[in-house]
């Protein structure tokens, strides 16, 4: 076999092995719930998975939402939005009310987060009310306190369907959850603005020299 037809089967072998290699994604349909919060990552405390458990499960027995808290490694290259909707579809098949759940997912290689809804809820667990709930998990998420970031995100997916549906949730999750004033002070940008406010001020406090008047003969 000469240089050229080497060259010609190597790259062939290398194109099968990417074609065959392309399609060994996660299977995310294989997951297995472990109750309300399922941290595959092993990242969760167990004092946070226990107020956890607690409140999901009160919420789904005050308004018959149910609602998964998911933790994974990684997301394989995929769209969080689309792990998540997958993970939510293979545990509502079966569910007495699969259109009734909702599931937030937390990647914590990429830390990427996503909130799916069904049917029934997505109308409460709108756009907007996702952005609200996915900005109160960031602040805790940011500092890889994943207890902190589940709770801040489920106790606001609870209040709203609550809120919306007229009913009282009697477990309550810790006030440390919360969201603080100071989380939502985007530092970056107030420290990048520093210098530039300084340099500002200087330019503007600099003394101007003009030009002496020029001598006419």
């Amino acid at each position: 076999m000469n240089l050229g037809m080497r060259m010609a089967a190597a790259a062939l072998l290398c194109a099968a092995l990417l074609f065959v290699t392309a399609g060994w994604g996660a299977d995310w349909k294989a997951l297995k719930p472990q109750g309300y919060l399922s941290d595959f990552a092993g990242v969760v405390d167990s004092t946070s998975r226990s107020e956890l458990d607690a409140y999901c499960a009160a919420l789904e027995k005050a308004t018959g939402a149910h609602l998964s808290l998911v933790v994974i490694g990684s997301l394989q290259k995929e769209p969080v939005d689309a792990v998540a909707r997958t993970i939510l579809q293979a545990w509502s098949a079966g569910a007495s009310a699969p259109d009734d759940r909702a599931l937030l997912l937390i990647s914590v290689d990429e830390r990427r987060d996503s909130l799916v809804a069904g049917r029934a809820l997505q109308t409460i667990l709108n756009a907007d009310t996702t952005g609200a709930v996915l900005a109160d998990a960031r602040p805790a998420l940011a500092r890889k306190q994943y207890g902190q970031a589940l709770m801040a995100a489920a106790d606001e997916i609870g209040s709203r369907i609550a809120a919306a549906r007229g009913k009282t949730i009697d477990v309550h999750l810790p006030k440390r959850a919360r969201r603080t004033l100071g989380d939502s002070i985007p530092w970056p940008l107030v420290a990048g603005a520093i210098p530039v406010l300084g340099l500002l001020t200087w330019l503007l406090r600099r003394p101007h020299h003009r030009p002496p008047p020029e001598e006419h003969a």
